[in-house]
């Protein structure tokens, strides 16, 4: 017997190219039937094939002790992460006050099931459970799943073209993604009933619907050579994929396209839907749009249009109302076809509207934030960062715009509802303000914090864009004393991602206004006369960044 001492593809034939016809999750033991070389012959549920020895490790089975449950649980809403460290990504989101079995230690991690996913979490984040009450089980790991594309083969002609196979597993099936010459296509309609899979692989409990299916618009697939990939993800988080190629014949014809609506330019503060047609004879890549100078993001094709024949050559896309500035801006729509055509649109728009600024004092109520010694006396941030908010809520009402403030007394408001406050809005940024803390006392000077990922956003430029802004207001700082420090995503200052730039969807940042700490900082963040100058700094430089 053999173990598998990683995911390992099993294979049609004993080489590295030929098709993979299921993955063996690390940890699965196995039966060799025989060696061709470094190859051994193996069958797993009624599937033979072949797998490399130098991923099998000689099994012994060991000797099963019960173990004690080591449960634990989260102290605050905490990051599942995809590794034991935070340059891993994030996976999901667990709950303040989620019971969870610790399944392993690494340094100050520790490995944990939570929603179908398996990662890391920081145990800084964790408390014992001292009651025996044990959390539910986690759900048992789909193993030995196969896929297979029936169709598209061979060459097709000029024509929509059905996606279709199948997904056999003994777990669940949550999604199928479709790609076309390397581009996502979208998701393809699973649990299709399949009478004949169930009666010729009845050891699959998904077997009677295990179908899956997606039409592609025939303007997707270049002529000749094409190859579809689809990948399946399971309810335990693992995957498995398939591919084929075929040969497509497209007819030959000039590129054409059109942006709609080329003669409406007036609007308010709205969200503007951006559409068209287009046509390039080795067929669309993709359609992407801009503004201003930043990529917003790519439209959706294959859209019929009744003005083209009821092809479906349509693309449209979406511009949320709080990615447009007050004033002039200019739209780009960059249609790129298989070949390298290009089909370019620009349209200038002018936009009425009065920007929305959510101020968010950090800290508040039972959560005091840092705290300096000043006269003798301990004074707390939460009290600055209030006063610093209510003073650049006047000035920027003051230089025309709309506020809102998360808090506007000593109250405690949670970290994710702060955030949909300002998604709730429609806000075009988000600007929380907090003072920072150093041991060394000799720390001082003030910087911004922009996001280094988004959990959902109005568009791809709102990270660039928090960016943008954070130039503005750092120069409001440096021009009112603070000694200039650097300015960074939260990854790369606090170590992770921090909530109110992660969940607020629209343009972020985070100012850290001197330290708390430092006797020459404190003097400045204690004084109403320096809070209310600096309020209307900061208050000039978001009317500049906002063209006003």
């Amino acid at each position: 017997m053999m173990i598998v001492t990683g995911n390992l593809n099993m294979r049609s034939a004993p080489d590295g190219t030929s098709s993979i016809l299921t993955v063996l999750p690390k940890g699965t033991v196995v039966k060799v039937e025989s060696l061709t070389g470094k190859w051994a012959k193996i069958t797993r549920n009624g599937v033979t094939g072949y797998a490399s020895t130098n991923y099998m490790s000689p099994y012994d089975a060991p000797v099963v002790e019960t173990p004690v449950a080591d449960v634990r649980m989260t102290t605050y809403n905490l990051n599942l992460r995809s590794g034991a460290g935070t340059s891993f990504g994030i996976l999901l989101t667990i709950p303040k006050g989620t019971k969870l079995t610790v399944l392993k230690l690494e340094g100050s991690w520790a490995q944990v099931s939570y929603g179908g996913k398996t990662g890391f979490v920081s145990v800084d984040y964790l408390t014992k459970v001292t009651d025996t009450t044990t959390p539910p089980p986690t759900e048992t790991p789909a193993t030995d799943a196969v896929m297979k594309i029936e169709g598209p083969a061979g060459t097709l002609q000029y024509a929509d073209v059905p996606v279709v196979g199948y997904v056999l597993t003994n777990g669940t099936v949550k999604s199928v993604e479709v790609m076309i010459n390397g581009i996502l296509i979208g998701n393809a309609e699973i649990n299709v009933k399949r009478d004949d899979l169930k009666a010729s692989h009845p050891t699959y409990t998904n077997s009677g619907n295990s179908g899956f299916r997606l039409v592609v618009g025939k303007d997707r697939f270049y002529n000749g050579h094409n190859t579809v990939k689809t990948t399946a993800k399971l309810a335990d988080g693992s995957t498995v994929s398939a591919s084929a190629t075929f040969t497509y014949t497209r007819p030959t014809f000039e590129s054409q396209g059109v942006l709609d609506k080329m003669d409406v330019v007036n609007y308010k503060n709205e969200d503007i839907l951006i559409s068209g047609f287009a046509k390039i004879a080795t067929g669309v890549k993709s359609v992407r749009v801009s503004m201003n100078g930043r990529a917003l993001g790519s439209a959706v094709y294959g859209k019929p249009r009744t003005d083209d024949g009821n092809l479906n050559t349509g693309y449209e896309y979406l511009i949320k109302r709080n990615n447009l500035f007050p004033g002039q801006n200019t739209i780009n729509v960059e249609i790129t076809g298989n070949g390298g055509e290009k089909l370019i649109y620009n349209k200038v728009i002018n936009v009425e509207k009065i920007p929305t600024i959510i101020i968010d004092a950090g800290h508040g109520g039972k959560d005091s934030g840092a705290r300096g010694l000043l006269n003798g006396s301990y004074v707390y941030e939460k009290r600055y960062v209030l006063e610093y908010a209510l003073a650049l809520d006047d000035a920027l009402k003051a230089a025309g715009f709309n506020t809102i403030l998360t808090r506007n007394n000593d109250t405690f408001v949670e970290l994710s509802d702060r955030a949909k406050i300002g998604n709730q809005a429609y806000a075009d940024l988000f600007f929380s303000i907090h003072h920072d803390y150093s041991p060394d006392p000799a720390s001082q000077g003030a910087f911004v914090i922009y996001p280094s990922y988004k959990v959902a956003s109005v568009s791809e430029s709102s990270i660039r864009e928090s960016i943008d802004v954070s130039g503005y207001v750092k120069q409001s700082f440096v021009s009112m004393g603070f000694k200039n420090r650097r300015d960074g995503t939260d990854q790369s200052i606090s170590g992770h991602t921090l909530a109110v730039l992660r969940q607020t969807e629209m343009r972020s940042i985070l100012v850290e206004i001197g330290y708390m700490s430092n006797a020459q900082d404190l003097t400045k963040i204690v004084d109403p006369v320096f809070q209310k100058a600096m309020a209307k700094s900061m208050a000039d430089r978001i009317r500049a960044y906002f063209g006003m």
